[in-house]
């Protein structure tokens, strides 16, 4: 399990302090949010193709799934590793 396994998403509907936990700007939540939104968007798309066609992308929406977990993974690591070296 990951370390993104490890949060307890029933807590974090509505957090005032969410940046500021996560050590990071506006702007660098927005591009990453984004970045992964976009890869959500296309693997959705590319999924129903595949799910209609089975011949066609057949492993591409689970590369872009498995990009996302690494980009969020990436993210929460950097944040642990700012908080600690405060």
């Amino acid at each position: 399990m990951g370390e993104i396994d490890k949060l307890d998403l029933s807590k974090n509907l509505f957090d005032r302090n969410h940046l500021k936990q996560i050590h990071a700007g506006y702007w660098e939540h927005f591009a990453l949010g984004m970045q992964c939104n976009m890869l959500a968007l296309v693997s959705f798309i590319t999924g129903m193709v595949h799910t209609i066609f089975p011949f066609l992308l057949p492993f591409f929406p689970i590369i872009l799934t498995h990009k996302i977990v690494k980009l969020s993974e990436g993210a929460y690591r950097k944040v642990n590793v700012r908080h600690h070296r405060r």
